[in-house]
């Protein structure tokens, strides 16, 4: 799944990442976080680094954030990541910039298709249809434009 937030200019696609940032609540996504991983970090300080530790909860989200090596992150970049995009990438720019991305993504993967997720509904997802979708056609990436439902 992946996040995508957008607007006429990356200018403007930022400044409203920053304005989403504004209403993040760290300690729920931390909460978040223990629910999906079984690992709670409420006693650690915001930039300890989070380490890898046995759990039979969701080996796999743990694993996203301890067992990069090029990577190490704190508490607070977790909180941070999550809080806006969940555990996929949240892709922030202009219509081009999000498409090149989309095209990246897709060639290094191979996947054809994506799930697009919005960080502020139905606002993100409106968004996508008016700057993103005519990008996509563009790009002969989207072979129809498809109307949100």
């Amino acid at each position: 799944m992946v996040t995508i937030i957008v607007a006429d200019t990356e200018a403007e696609a930022q400044a409203r990442f920053q304005e989403y940032a504004a209403y993040v609540d760290t300690e729920a996504a931390l909460t978040l976080f223990g629910g999906w991983t079984g690992v709670d970090l409420s006693d650690l300080h915001e930039d300890d680094d989070v380490a890898d530790v046995q759990t039979e909860a969701n080996q796999s989200a743990l694993a996203m954030f301890t067992k990069d090596p090029s990577r190490r992150w704190t508490v607070r970049e977790v909180a941070e990541f999550i809080s806006i995009g969940g555990r996929g990438p949240t892709i922030i720019g202009d219509p081009v910039q999000v498409v090149d991305q989309l095209l990246e993504y897709q060639r290094i993967s191979g996947v054809d298709g994506f799930n697009i997720s919005a960080a502020v509904r139905p606002a993100d997802f409106e968004r996508f249809e008016q700057f993103v979708t005519p990008s996509s056609a563009a790009a002969a990436y989207c072979r129809s434009a498809p109307r949100l439902r």
